[in-house]
């Protein structure tokens, strides 16, 4: 029975099919060859563009932030962390 990696060599990435040829090399086994049909799908983005204008994002980061414990904004009060005031104006 083969590997996991000889199993599903068509749907890994080129890169991590380049490291394990290198690994394989250094152990002394024959590499394996490139898939005949490379089914390979690169993961979605893990970060989704947002409009920091739109109502949810402002209120997720408000409730995520923190609120002005004391006093109109911009007093000594203030508790909106410095990577948020893009957002809050």
């Amino acid at each position: 029975m083969g590997s996991y990696e000889e199993a599903n060599w068509d749907r890994l990435s080129p890169i991590y099919r380049e490291a394990h040829n290198r690994l394989r090399a250094a152990r002394g086994q024959a590499p394996i060859p490139p898939p005949e049909v490379d089914r390979y799908v690169p993961p979605p983005p893990a970060i989704r563009p947002f409009d920091p204008n739109d109502r949810e994002a402002i209120a997720a980061a408000r409730q995520f932030g923190g609120t002005p414990i004391m006093g109109p904004r911009g007093s000594e009060g203030e508790v909106i962390p410095e990577r948020f005031r893009k957002v809050f104006g």
